[in-house]
């Protein structure tokens, strides 16, 4: 019999469009096991860092899957959003840098994406932006930018409190040209919310 992790690997390795429907009925029945929920979280960022063209059908799984899990077990499906909070924000605590950047990129717009869906809330984001742009790391800057820009605007504007996000967007010392561009960017963003 294989193991739950072998079974979250192997349904997460056959999603497709044509096939969305019957992988959230087995991934609901799936993650009735407790034990199950930090595996198929731990396994969906992964997927999201190297199939990053899949990262919006992803999301969908999740989504449609806590939706399938709500209704006659609500505690699983806020164990299976708290795990995916907590995943969220341990993307941005380690350090970023020039080996590890593209996997931080690719799981900052699955971040995004779950925002999108209303899995993180604007408070949450407003932290995570703030915590990105407070850092002397360039590499942070990039993340807090792609998240400005790839967050609906209603929502970043919801974050965006009292301008929080421009001030800091202006601090270019130490930052390649490429992300001063992606900063300048971003402002522009905020600036044409308001």
């Amino acid at each position: 019999m294989p193991t739950i992790e072998k079974s979250i690997f192997s349904l997460l390795n056959k999603v497709s469009h044509q096939n969305k429907n019957q992988i959230v009925v087995n991934l609901t029945d799936l993650l009735k096991d407790i034990h199950a929920i930090d595996t198929f979280i731990d396994k969906l960022f992964d997927k999201c860092i190297t199939e990053s063209n899949f990262t919006e059908l992803y999301v969908e799984i999740i989504y449609e899957t806590l939706v399938s899990i709500r209704p006659q077990h609500p505690e699983l499906a806020k164990d299976i959003y708290r795990s995916l909070i907590i995943r969220s924000q341990k993307e941005f605590e380690g350090n970023v840098n020039v080996d590890n950047r593209i996997d931080k990129v690719s799981c900052t717009r699955f971040i995004a994406q779950l925002t999108n869906r209303k899995f993180i809330n604007p408070k949450l984001l407003h932290d995570i932006i703030i915590g990105l742009l407070s850092s002397n790391n360039q590499y942070k800057y990039e993340l807090a930018c792609i998240l400005i820009l790839e967050v609906d605007n209603d929502i970043i504007r919801s974050a965006n409190r009292g301008d929080d996000f421009g001030a800091p967007l202006t601090q270019t010392e130490g930052v390649c040209k490429r992300i001063q561009f992606m900063m300048e960017d971003a402002k522009l963003n905020l600036f044409h919310q308001t």
